[in-house]
């Protein structure tokens, strides 16, 4: 078993741990609409995600079990399925979700979800 940090949940910045109840509503707003333009104060980008994401899918080279909070997992798909990010945050991922995705060798873009529990 080793920890990979790549996997590690969205960077919300002064945001994390927040309410959104209790955040700035138009600042909130902006994220939501445009995430890469608008990230969270002292937060990550999308893309930044994205990148993160994607490359710790790349060294994945055998089955795996992947412990991931929804934000990678949805990076996971926007990078495996070619989703933007509103796709990829239409789906609902509560806490103990599991998400079983098949992914090709060799392939930069490609992948058959073959189960979700919620």
């Amino acid at each position: 078993m080793r920890c990979d940090a790549r996997w590690r949940e969205l960077d919300f910045g002064h945001w994390d741990g927040s309410n959104p109840a209790y955040l700035p509503q138009t600042e909130l707003a902006a994220f939501w609409a445009d995430p890469d333009r608008y990230p969270p104060p002292g937060g990550e980008t999308w893309s930044a995600a994205l990148d993160r994401v994607g490359a710790a899918l790349a060294d994945i080279d055998r089955p795996a079990l992947v412990l991931a909070h929804a934000g990678s997992i949805r990076a996971a798909l926007s990078a495996l399925l070619g989703w933007d990010y509103r796709q990829s945050w239409s789906l609902a991922l509560p806490y103990a979700a599991l998400v079983s995705l098949k992914v090709w060798p060799g392939e930069t873009r490609g992948a058959q979800i073959t189960g979700l529990a919620i």
